[in-house]
């Protein structure tokens, strides 16, 4: 398989890459035209390239095992016999750009809720993911070519980051989609999210990547957030947790009770948990404090500077074997 030249976890979306110029062996013989996706639970992957070349000539249909570069300046792909890869696309195949973008997003009971203007898409490991599609206004100003422009008169947090719906949510696509046929419906709305369970949340959270998370939990109302906060694994509190302002995340442990506000400060580090306790309201923070000190006592007791040391070429076995022998010569010291 060919390692693909990008940034590892580099984040695409479809409208920056359409038309993109495409190279072989450092000339140009088209422009990418389409994408071919293969379903999957979490996300969609792009299993082949589809390539316009100039009138004439058929376009090209090339596996992603073939692409060697894909960015939005260009696609670099390796093939050593052009041709072979020029025929029809199979049945049943999904185009990316040609099925989904602009098709009308229904919720589940049919109703139009929103429209597909973008996709985003994250390189990992040689591979192209669909992770999100974009209904946002911004979305339609990246396509009009008009984002740069809006950037300059958006702050960060007015970017659309929230309106992105994860692909998770997505129904598997009807067999009869097509360029004018078929429709994307969801399996869960957003809106929804809120009348679950933080434990359902939670099980949801679990089956998505961490920009997804992140967008779920920046759905949430705050109370709600919190309280799905207390009940997901220390693992993922940290992993959002790093990525959430801190003001939010003061905001978020202030409303728990404080021996919950003290088990999901215990995950962070240091740095973390005083940055956020700065930021949280006073009436609580004393109890907080205590709790958390109190397990750093307990820590401290069950600590012990008595040790066994052993060499970097001794085995497993002699170390077992000798143990007795150490431990009475160290404990008569």
């Amino acid at each position: 398989m060919n390692q693909i030249t990008t940034n590892p976890e580099s984040i695409l979306f479809l409208s920056e890459v359409m038309n993109t110029k495409v190279l072989l062996n450092g000339k140009k013989i088209g422009k990418l035209l389409d994408l071919i996706i293969l379903e999957k639970h979490k996300a969609a992957e792009v299993t082949y390239i589809i390539i316009s070349r100039p009138f004439g000539y058929p376009s090209l249909v090339v596996p992603w095992n073939n692409i060697s570069s894909f960015n939005e300046k260009e696609v670099t792909i390796d093939i050593d016999d052009v041709e072979k890869f020029a025929y029809k696309i199979p049945e049943g195949f999904i185009l990316l750009k040609d099925y989904i973008l602009d098709k009308k997003i229904l919720d589940l009971e049919d109703t139009e809720v929103e429209v597909v203007y973008d996709i985003k898409m994250v390189m990992g490991k040689n591979k192209l993911y669909i992770t999100d599609v974009d209904p946002s206004k911004n979305a339609r100003y990246r396509r009009l070519g008009l984002d740069k422009f809006t950037n300059l008169i958006r702050k960060d947090s007015d970017k659309s980051e929230d309106e992105l719906i994860p692909w998770s949510y997505v129904q598997a696509l009807p067999s009869n989609i097509g360029s004018f046929r078929g429709d994307v419906k969801l399996n869960i709305l957003k809106e929804k999210l809120n009348d679950l369970p933080p434990v359902d949340i939670v099980e949801i959270l679990e089956d998505l990547d961490h920009e997804q998370r992140l967008t779920v939990i920046n759905q949430l109302e705050e109370e709600h957030a919190s309280d799905t906060l207390e009940e997901i694994s220390p693992n993922m509190q940290r992993e959002i947790i790093s990525s959430l302002k801190k003001e939010k995340v003061a905001n978020l442990i202030d409303m728990m009770t404080p021996g919950q506000a003290a088990d999901v400060l215990s995950v962070l580090t240091l740095e973390d948990q005083e940055a956020i306790m700065e930021l949280m309201d006073e009436e609580n923070l004393n109890k907080i404090k205590s709790i958390l000190e109190k397990r750093q006592d307990t820590i401290l007791n069950l600590i012990t500077e008595r040790y066994l040391k052993a060499q970097p070429d001794e085995t497993v076995e002699t170390v077992e074997n000798a143990y007795p022998k150490r431990a009475k010569s160290k404990g008569q010291r």
